[in-house]
């Protein structure tokens, strides 16, 4: 992916102060973005914009001096996403104000900020979670989400049409009927497991299943890694309650491989839950945790499945809660740590964003799903069932709200950030 730097000044300028401002404020982008920018150089002429940015991804555009406002929109003309930066001299803010109108006409992937080095230096990070934002929409194209054996059919409304996950995301649903997982795992030997199943159990820190009941659910750990493999595909979610009266197991312990692995494993077929999970995934580069908002208390929200990243930290293996069969994994969320948690309309227009930090990371019920999350919001939690979006919320480990919007402008969903 290019993301260009561009700076954009009137020919009339003294060249000296203009390069000296672009010197010191590039060195401070590229000291505090911490990944590569593609510096396309000074640009004073409207002509050369398409010839120097046509095959950028992302535009970062410095307005270095007033008189650029033709430059201004003609880079947002291009269409690309973009993000323009004023500084406080040499009538930076005065162009881009006068162009930012036209310039949002033209291009509604545009960004606008005030940047001074030495008295907002958080700006530049602020900055790069815009572009992080950006980077993960632009990278979904073509991306592919294996829907193994369909949808549970209690998800009466998390259905999404996999044309609407193409056209507003660029996201393949690929479906893989359940015999296929059924056939890799009939033919996968207990021998192919030891080894795994022994760091499983040596790395939990509780056990209250057998050996039989991990061999078979690691069995089904390496049926979907073989699926995902033959099948390209980038993410998963499985109709795992049809495995556990045809397999005699459950796939809670290989979804928590998997999205420890880095590859998104979802339950339940749901694809929105699934969706969310891949673009907090991608975001924050940590496993993420899809589970029932199970109980509401003021501010308080409960989040509760039996299968999370085991990488997240302590975990016992149990039973999957409501048939007592398999492995169900309780895992153990680190308390006082913030978390964002992201929910999307099945039809891909709307989105929900909360935030909030984890006051009780451990299980406290026999009533819930094995793994256990007490989350205090910044918003009464009784939110979720006055609007409710369905069931289902994705849950990672710090604040990504900056870029939860940037991702929402760059496809164009409706973000509702609380």
């Amino acid at each position: 992916m290019r993301r260009c730097f561009v700076s954009l000044a009137s020919p009339i300028h003294d060249k000296v102060s203009v390069n000296n401002v672009i010197r010191r404020i590039l060195s401070k982008i590229n000291s505090g973005v911490k990944f590569g920018l593609v510096d396309k150089g000074l640009i004073t002429d409207k002509r050369k914009i398409s010839l120097q940015l046509t095959e950028c991804d992302i535009i970062i555009g410095l307005v270095v001096t007033g008189g650029s406002e033709e430059l201004i929109i003609e880079t947002s003309a291009l269409r690309k996403p973009t993000i323009f930066i004023a500084h406080p001299t040499m009538n930076s803010l005065p162009a881009l104000l006068e162009a930012k109108p036209l310039a949002e006409e033209l291009n509604n992937k545009v960004w606008s900020i005030y940047l001074d080095v030495e008295k907002n230096p958080e700006t530049i990070s602020r900055l790069a979670k815009i572009i992080r934002g950006i980077e993960a929409a632009l990278s979904l194209y073509n991306y592919n989400l294996g829907l193994i054996g369909g949808i549970s059919p209690w998800l009466v409304y998390s259905r999404v049409d996999p044309i609407t996950a193409k056209k507003k995301l660029g996201i393949n649903i690929v479906e893989v009927p359940l015999e296929e997982i059924y056939k890799v795992y009939n033919t996968t030997s207990k021998e192919q497991v030891i080894n795994l199943m022994e760091k499983v159990k040596g790395n939990a820190e509780k056990i209250e299943v057998n050996n039989k009941r991990i061999i078979d659910a690691l069995k089904l750990y390496i049926a979907l890694r073989n699926i995902i493999k033959e099948k390209n595909l980038n993410a998963i979610t499985i109709k795992c309650f049809d495995i556990i009266f045809s397999l005699d197991t459950t796939a809670c312990l290989p979804l928590s491989i998997l999205n420890s692995e880095g590859i998104v494993a979802g339950c339940e077929g749901d694809v929105p839950s699934a969706i969310a999970m891949i673009i907090l995934n991608k975001l924050s580069n940590k496993p993420v945790f899809m589970g029932n908002p199970s109980k509401i208390e003021d501010n308080k929200l409960m989040i509760a499945h039996c299968t999370a990243p085991m990488s997240i930290g302590n975990y016992i293996l149990r039973t999957h809660f409501e048939t007592g069969r398999g492995v169900g994994i309780a895992v153990k969320y680190p308390e006082k740590s913030p978390v964002t948690l992201l929910r999307f309309s099945p039809s891909l227009d709307r989105m929900r964003v909360l935030r909030g930090l984890i006051v009780k990371g451990e299980p406290e019920s026999n009533m819930h799903c094995r793994t256990q999350v007490t989350i205090e919001l910044n918003v009464e939690a009784s939110i979720l069932l006055e609007k409710s979006m369905g069931n289902h919320y994705a849950l990672v480990i710090g604040d990504y709200a900056e870029e939860l919007k940037s991702f929402a402008k760059t496809t164009g969903i409706q973000a509702e950030i609380l």
